[in-house]
């Protein structure tokens, strides 16, 4: 049977550089930013920021409780897209060698709505995915099963084609082979480069999954 193969990947800690905390300490001080990051942009203030339609109304409203991390707030809705410092090493590198395989790359990360046109400006290297699923501009975030769905749907998956998912974060990983993907964890110093795309990607090859032309 004759599919293909498509490359998905998170963008945070697989793609991208993703320091807050860091960059907040530079802004507002290590001492506020530590507060901050305490007492505020706990897990589940990002859990929620990563899928409100309205970031800015949400940091409004907790400037409102919490005035002394007003600031904060205001970099959190207004220059989130600075908290993204860089490409990881081997980042550029992986993007060019999957546009030139010629199977189509999506990313696929939890980040605020809206956020995307930013990173591109930003890292014009991002401009060689073929698509992007961003959970604040479809409301679900990892690990949900929807969220992969929704991968799926974008990627107009159909019978007989692989995808392989890649993220820092094991449960996510979990949670897309669940889903019927394949899924590598990134980590370490290795990188992408350990992540061993390229191996899946000749045993697809092997398997006749490939883009049909």
């Amino acid at each position: 049977m004759t599919g293909r193969a498509v490359l998905a990947s998170d963008l945070s800690g697989v793609v991208l550089d993703f320091q807050p905390r860091r960059v907040m300490a530079t802004r507002v001080g290590d001492d506020v930013a530590t507060a901050f990051f305490a007492e505020v942009a706990t897990k589940e203030w990002f859990g929620r920021s990563d899928v409100e339609p309205d970031l800015s109304a949400m940091c409004a409203a907790a400037a409102a409780t919490k005035p002394m991390f007003a600031e904060c707030l205001r970099l959190w809705a207004e220059e989130y897209v600075q908290f993204y410092v860089g490409l990881l090493p081997g980042a550029e590198q992986f993007l060019d060698w999957a546009a030139g395989t010629g199977v189509k790359t999506y990313a696929a990360s939890n980040a605020p709505a809206g956020l995307w046109p930013q990173l591109l400006a930003r890292f014009p290297p991002l401009r060689s995915f073929d698509g992007v699923l961003l959970s604040g501009d479809v409301g679900v975030a990892k690990p949900s099963a929807r969220f992969f769905d929704l991968l799926a749907e974008l990627a107009v998956l159909g019978r007989g084609d692989r995808l392989l998912f890649l993220d820092d974060r094991a449960d996510h990983c979990s949670a897309a082979r669940r889903c019927g993907f394949d899924a590598f964890y990134v980590h370490g110093p290795s990188g992408l480069r350990g992540a061993g795309a390229e191996a899946w990607l000749r045993d697809c090859e092997n398997h006749v999954l490939r883009e049909e032309c």
